[in-house]
């Protein structure tokens, strides 16, 4: 039987949708994850997939925080129809299909940031000679590390 749905508001400000039936008398349990996107919905299409063969663009990171400040860069390039690499710290890397995932993944979460820490994390994405500057202030996301550990460039402590 169809309950019908539960809605709420994301973190990123975007509302989300859980159906709710119930097949038997029974106990359910239903997962609300608040940092959650539905990235079906995104009308956006990540720079990644945008890239022909041969071109690249970088995400530079800047950290200020009272305690610290750092900056870092990657480089995202398509060699080929299918073939995708990442340049870190004067290294090459081979990108899986499933680390192409996760570069999407942040491309959208990326649009997402939010404020309300003393560490700022600046993210200038330049693709064409064209750049896009995005600030996270949340103490939460940690994009780049993520991103990092997910492409198998550093390990997460």
């Amino acid at each position: 039987m169809n309950l019908g749905i539960i809605s709420y508001e994301s973190k990123y400000e975007k509302s989300i949708e859980i159906p709710i039936s119930v097949v038997s008398d029974s106990t359910y349990s239903i997962e609300i994850c608040l940092d959650s996107l539905d990235f079906s919905k995104e009308r956006l299409t990540p720079i990644i997939s945008k890239l022909k063969i041969g071109e690249s663009y970088s995400i530079h990171m800047s950290s200020q925080g009272c305690f610290h400040s750092g900056e870092d860069e990657l480089i995202l390039k398509r060699e080929s129809v299918d073939e995708y690499s990442a340049k870190y710290n004067d290294s090459s890397y081979h990108i899986s299909i499933q680390q192409l995932k996760f570069i999407k993944i942040f491309e959208f979460e990326i649009r997402y940031l939010s404020f309300g820490c003393t560490t700022e994390d600046t993210y200038t994405i330049t693709y064409k000679n064209k750049s896009k500057e995005y600030v996270d202030g949340s103490c939460e996301w940690h994009g780049f590390d993520i991103l990092l550990h997910e492409l198998n460039i550093i390990k997460i402590k």
